[in-house]
């Protein structure tokens, strides 16, 4: 047989898969007319490729995702179908029991999941040291170290989902995780056992985009052990009381490598970020940056670009603290063309100083209120310093810098001195 031949047979014989497997998804809908029990059967046993309509209406049950590739999706994205746990633990109601950890109300463990054009809502649990939250990813390892690598689902995509509410948001451990056009507030009830954030989430790979996060009840808003997370064009309003800071990325406990050198990245562009903690404390740091588990060959770099940042008046904080372990190898900070509004310092070392090696930065072209920034001299560059930031005709420049995705902005766009800051 020629190899011509061969290949028009594979290519033949692949073209008749991909049709049945297209030929055998399916749509289905759950209505809230429906008992719970047979709601969580339609969306529970959808297959790959299975599309599960989700009607407008009230909801109570809890849902455990364990087959690949499924999309589960409100039918109608401006009357979000709502799932109400309303303070209730969320075992108490009705929920599948196979594999399943019944303190949260969507569970997923599987690759290739979608989620979206929901509202979840007082999803809490109140029997051990662990709080309940809205969306789970992974197993149950949130605490162990490592995660076993074939147990942690990848490719998961949240959009449109208003979580509210909860003990937690978002929590768990997945590779690949596409968060967009979510809105998260009111988690991290205070009755809770820890952690309470908006976002507790480790792993792989991450990205919030055109998301809306603030206001939790307690702690931080993004609370991030992954390898390497972006945050892009979202708003990122106050925090609460009961955390010194609005987002943290701390050492992975699921990809913990016993001594191996491993890489962390936190990337925030386009972003409107609060520095308002609420409550009577003010900010003492806006992100933190911190090998709080000691592991040696540890590796953060921090880098914000195009971001306006907004303190509170006369709040003297830090715009980033750095907390290195035993056996760290580097910690960077790489600060361009941002707005710092009402903020004056923009790093703290919690051991040592900027002439550390351990150290790198770069903060260049952003601008600052008008202070002394003597002590941080070997790592600012051509800096705008006091003055008004704005200046009409810089136009719309945050899409033009190094690796800057060319997605929609959250609003109109700002013209700054020297092209800074992200959106109004």
């Amino acid at each position: 047989m020629s190899r011509s031949i061969a290949c028009k047979l594979i290519l033949s014989t692949l073209a008749i898969l991909f049709c049945s497997i297209q030929a055998l998804a399916a749509e289905y809908t759950v209505t809230p007319d429906m008992s719970p029990e047979r709601a969580i059967e339609v969306i529970e046993s959808a297959g790959a490729g299975d599309v599960v309509l989700i009607e407008p209406g009230t909801y109570q049950f809890r849902v455990y995702l364990q087959k690949d590739g499924v999309t589960i999706k409100g039918s109608d994205p401006n009357n979000r179908p709502v799932f109400d746990y309303a303070g209730k633990d969320v075992d108490q109601w009705p929920g599948s029991d196979s594999g399943k950890i019944h303190r949260w109300a969507w569970q997923i463990q599987a690759d290739n999941i979608t989620v979206e054009d929901l509202v979840i809502q007082g999803a809490v649990h109140r029997a051990d040291r662990n709080s309940s939250t809205a969306i789970f990813l992974g197993p149950l390892t949130i605490y162990r170290e490592p995660t076993p690598p074939d147990t942690i689902p990848e490719n998961i995509t949240l959009r449109n989902l208003l979580l509210r509410d909860n003990d937690e948001g978002l929590t768990g451990t997945a590779h690949n995780v596409l968060v967009e056009r979510c809105e998260f507030h009111g988690n991290g009830d205070p009755s809770a056992k820890n952690p309470r954030h908006n976002v507790y989430l480790q792993g792989g790979s991450a990205v919030f985009r055109f998301c809306h996060i603030h206001a939790p009840a307690v702690h931080a808003n993004l609370s991030l052990r992954t390898k390497d997370a972006r945050i892009e064009y979202c708003d990122i309003g106050p925090w609460g009381e009961g955390s010194s800071h609005g987002i943290q990325l701390l050492t992975d406990k699921a990809g913990s490598t016993k001594g191996e050198s491993y890489q962390q990245t936190l990337t925030l562009i386009g972003n409107k970020l609060s520095g308002v903690r609420e409550g009577k404390k003010g900010m003492s740091k806006f992100i933190f940056l911190g090998n709080t588990n000691k592991y040696a060959g540890n590796r953060m770099r921090l880098n914000m670009y195009y971001n306006t940042f907004e303190g509170e008046k006369g709040n003297f904080g830090h715009i980033v603290q750095l907390l290195p372990g035993p056996g760290q190898e580097k910690m960077e900070v790489f600060l361009y063309n941002n707005v710092f509004k009402n903020n004056y310092n923009p790093i703290r070392y919690s051991a040592g100083d900027v002439n550390d090696p351990l150290y790198n930065g770069d903060i260049r072209h952003n601008w600052f209120p008008k202070a002394d920034y003597g002590k941080w001299s070997l790592i600012m560059q051509d800096n705008v310093i006091g003055g008004d930031p704005i200046r009409k005709g810089a136009g719309a420049a945050n899409m033009e810098f190094g690796e800057v995705p060319k997605f929609e902005p959250l609003g109109n766009p700002r013209s700054s001195a020297l092209n800074l800051g992200a959106y109004e």
